[in-house]
């Protein structure tokens, strides 16, 4: 297909009317051409007059299930005489960016065209016209296709919440909120026409910066208890992708985390992207800082002067912020009441084995509404603490939102007893009520005495009152877990053994940790199922296994004798006695493994990868533990301070059975990461 057989095209669903934006992609030489087309409403809308008045009121176009319920202008302009319609002459906002194979920018030039749209196509019609060969279609859908994966995919790489799920058929915006789509068509006819338009919209943001253009720019931040944007993005994977995928958890961890994105004149970057600078421009038709923003682009195109100045951008921008919070917060708690009566109905009825995640957490919420705790209610959850399948988001309304006053002793009982089973869940209930500001100045120590590591937390509650917790353990995480669980007990006056006395600090019991088989034993559950693995990974030949039976018939013992080579050299273990023979097979293979991830970790830590790790230490840690096959370092950050900036980073993590953890503290979160990253690589190396 050459450069100058492509068409433009329009992609929506069906029920459309408003169309703002068309696109032509093409290969090149280089690698493509991408023009997007956007409606021009700017000449029949004119700035102060009172259909634009009536436009900044709204702010934008509010749509139910694809149809526009409220349009931020008269439909005569948005779908008649704007909209791109297929076959009709239009005035459009025209831009051409030309990307190498990298995906690297070559060029981006915005103009003002006459267009025409060649065919209007629709979400569903993406998979089948790129699929058909015949198709006239076929070459330049398949294009466009095959570069918006491909710019998903870099957007991941450079940690935007990117994410693209087939099968669970879930997609996040460009703010990061997960979307569930109703098919697969239709997810890939949306990848398509989003990446166009983020692509658009990022570099139109780079060119209004860089021609110094007054304009409106989208800005999103995070919450303080947000990890770095990469990260965030694997622990909602993590969710997602499990077996018992878990969607509430997702989004809730989700909404916890991000920050409302707003519309300043100002570029002060984009979380969710990942970007310095981010504005919107594609859709003047359905919402006002694009017509805005298009204004502005127009008269710097024309060479006449600005329709705004910065000063007046402010006064907008405040208005048009307001606006847009009034309407997501009338939406929720529309959500919410809707959800909260469905609760109450469930709960008069008896049915609360029928309430999902969502409802269940709207029960919560009544209770803090009427202060009544039913008792059907607790022990419906009570039950659900008991099997492990209730989501975070009601673990949040019930240990942070409910006065413990008028939570039932069996529903306390019960939380207590949840949160000791699941003490992995404990420092998400921290991070939680840090960005709540229930909770402030989170610390953790740790020491070690005859063979125990003793882990010490303290935490200050409301009254700048400070508590501590304290616990004694086999492994270090584990210890500071449990201390961390005993922190939560005690703030929310859980049952969690001897009571102590509150006082300006409050010490709760030094707990010591039992050995279970869990932390005693050091053979993975499957053992020889890994090494297996990991020989097919990096094609090795598959280890041998001898085992041999000692003792009386009655009751004999088993010992493996096993074998292999990695890289060229030979690696000979023995199981010792052991109950089975599986067991003593197990063994072997897990002394097997131990020492090839250690002469793996020697080789490596000679190789290439050292000489990153001064410039880039958690990209050379990341590296490091992806070619030895192992989970990737987990990064906590604690905000101990605002002003100054206070945050404290710990990584922990395992090679080979091993736990590798470390601490630092710094003015922002990007330094704290990369002196514990630092800190990691050194131990890797020793």
């Amino acid at each position: 297909m050459g450069k100058d057989t492509a068409v433009f095209v329009t992609i929506d669903s069906p029920s459309t009317k408003d169309v703002d934006d068309a696109i032509k992609i093409s290969p090149t030489d280089y690698g493509f051409e991408v023009v997007v087309a956007i409606a021009d409403p700017t000449e029949l809308v004119l700035s102060n007059s009172p259909i634009d008045l009536k436009a900044r009121d709204k702010a934008a176009t509010v749509y139910v299930r694809d149809h526009a319920r409220d349009s931020m202008l008269p439909t005569v302009i948005t779908e008649k005489k704007c909209s791109l319609t297929a076959g009709k002459p239009r005035s459009a906002f025209v831009f051409t960016m030309s990307l190498d194979n990298d995906l690297q920018l070559l060029d981006f030039t915005p103009s003002l065209q006459t267009i025409t749209v060649a065919h209007r196509l629709h979400y569903e019609d993406i998979p089948g016209i790129a699929g058909d060969a015949e198709h006239p279609l076929n070459q330049q859908i398949a294009v466009s296709v095959r570069l918006a994966q491909a710019l998903m995919a870099s957007r991941r790489q450079r940690g935007a919440l990117a994410l693209y799920d087939l099968k669970q058929f879930l997609l996040t915006d460009e703010e990061g909120n997960l979307q569930q789509l109703t098919s697969r068509e239709d997810t890939v006819g949306n990848v398509l026409v989003q990446e166009m338009m983020v692509l658009c919209n990022r570099l139109l943001g780079d060119y209004l910066v860089a021609q110094n253009i007054p304009a409106v720019y989208r800005n999103h931040s995070a919450t303080l208890a947000a990890p770095p944007v990469g990260e965030l993005l694997q622990s909602i994977e993590s969710l997602l992708f499990a077996n018992n995928a878990d969607k509430a958890t997702a989004s809730t961890r989700l909404q916890t985390l991000l920050g409302r994105a707003k519309y300043e004149p100002v570029a002060a970057g984009h979380y969710g992207l990942n970007l310095p600078v981010y504005t919107h421009g594609t859709s003047p038709l359905r919402r006002y800082p694009d017509l805005i923003n298009l204004r502005q682009l127009k008269a710097h195109l024309n060479g006449t002067d600005f329709v705004y100045t910065q000063d007046e951008l402010w006064g907008i921008t405040s208005q048009l912020n307001d606006t847009l919070r009034e309407r997501n917060e009338a939406r929720s708690e529309s959500f919410k009441d809707h959800a909260a009566r469905k609760a109450e109905l469930l709960e008069q009825a008896g049915k609360l084995r029928q309430m999902d995640d969502c409802v269940l957490g709207m029960a919560v919420r009544n209770v803090r509404l009427s202060n009544l705790f039913g008792a059907p209610l607790a022990d419906e959850i009570c039950r659900r603490l008991q099997a492990g399948t209730i989501a975070d988001g009601v673990i949040d309304r019930l240990f942070m939102e409910t006065d413990r006053a008028l939570i039932p002793d069996n529903l306390a009982q019960a939380m207590s007893e949840w949160l000791f089973k699941y003490t992995t869940k404990a420092m998400h209930l921290i991070l939680f009520g840090t960005s709540v500001g229930v909770f402030s100045e989170y610390s953790v120590e740790c020491t070690t005495a005859n063979g125990l590591f003793c882990a010490k937390t303290s935490l200050v509650i409301a009254n700048n009152q400070r508590i501590t917790g304290k616990a004694k353990g086999t492994r270090k995480k584990e210890a500071e877990q449990i201390a961390t669980a005993f922190l939560i007990a005690k703030a929310c006056n859980l049952p969690c053994g001897e009571d102590a006395e509150v006082a300006t600090e409050v010490d709760t019991p030094m707990v010591q940790v039992t050995p279970t088989a869990k932390t005693v034993s050091p053979a993975p559950v499957n053992s020889k199922g890994a090494l297996l693995e990991l020989c097919t990974k990096h094609r090795l030949k598959s280890p041998t296994f001898a085992v041999s039976t000692m003792g009386p018939a009655h009751k004999p013992t088993f010992v493996c004798s096993a074998s292999m080579a990695f890289n060229g050299k030979a690696m000979k273990v023995s199981s010792g006695p052991c109950d089975t023979r599986k067991s003593a097979e197990a063994k072997a293979a897990h002394l097997l493994l131990e020492q090839g991830i250690s002469l793996a970790a020697r080789e490596l830590a000679n190789k290439s990868i050292a000489t990153v790790a001064t410039t880039n230490p958690v990209g050379a840690v990341q590296e490091f533990m992806q070619k030895l096959a192992e989970p990737m370092p987990d990064y906590n950050f604690i905000c101990h301070s605002q002003t100054p900036p206070v945050f404290e980073c710990h990584v922990s993590f395992q090679v080979s059975g091993k736990v590798i953890e470390h601490r630092a503290k710094a003015s922002t979160k990007k330094e704290a990461k990369t002196i514990v990253a630092s800190q990691a690589w050194a131990s890797l190396c020793a």
